[in-house]
């Protein structure tokens, strides 16, 4: 009951923020569209979007007898990754850009970035499941990381538009963008590492 409850608090909260973050988009209201010239629509070319779309669908899903595979233990280990991810990356490359932004832009990155990461983390790790993860997911878990690079490389060419700074070609060149790129990905793989690792050593416990 209590894993249900805490479930529902944050599904309710990562959806309010998402819902938040498109209308304040919507409504062009001040602050909400830094970096984003093309309006609410395009908000789902960040990367923080994304996977807070992952795991609020989640938490939601996962209130279900039925739930399906979109909720076992690989997916969800692969959506704390990336979450995880959200999280490290904003903390040390993007928190900066928040300086002179209104209260409410705060308070939604601070729900979007810190947050709901944590949240979602501590669920897989204190509720881990009697599922075993392959090595083979290590590389499967690269999958969605290297799509959303593909992505942005294609759409940033197209527009001349990158969501962030460190992956902007435009900007930083060709060579220095692929570099950013190749770290990235890099880190997504040692994050893959360390929870693979961790779910080994808590596999067999109920959740």
């Amino acid at each position: 009951m209590i894993i249900k409850k805490y479930r529902i608090v944050l599904g309710i909260l990562g959806w309010g923020a998402l819902f938040f973050s498109f209308l304040l988009s919507a409504l062009h209201v001040p602050g909400i569209n830094v970096n984003n010239p093309f309006g609410p629509w395009n908000k789902f070319s960040f990367y923080t979007v994304q996977t807070n779309i992952f795991i609020s669908l989640w938490f939601i899903l996962s209130l279900r007898k039925e739930s399906g595979v979109f909720v076992s233990y690989p997916w969800k280990t692969a959506f704390a990754v990336y979450i995880a991810v959200t999280g490290i990356i904003f903390g040390v490359f993007l928190s900066s850009y928040l300086n002179g932004l209104p209260w409410y832009i705060w308070i939604l990155s601070l729900i979007m970035h810190y947050i709901l990461p944590a949240g979602f983390i501590l669920d897989w790790a204190l509720f881990p499941s009697k599922e075993s993860l392959k090595v083979r997911h290590i590389f499967l878990f690269l999958i969605y990381p290297c799509c959303y690079g593909a992505y942005t490389v294609i759409f940033g060419i197209l527009t001349e538009w990158y969501p962030y700074p460190m992956i902007d070609i435009k900007t930083l060149g060709g060579m220095a963008g692929g570099r950013n790129y190749l770290f990235f990905l890099g880190f997504f793989l040692l994050l893959n590492c360390i929870f693979f690792g961790i779910s080994k050593l808590k596999r067999g416990k109920p959740g």
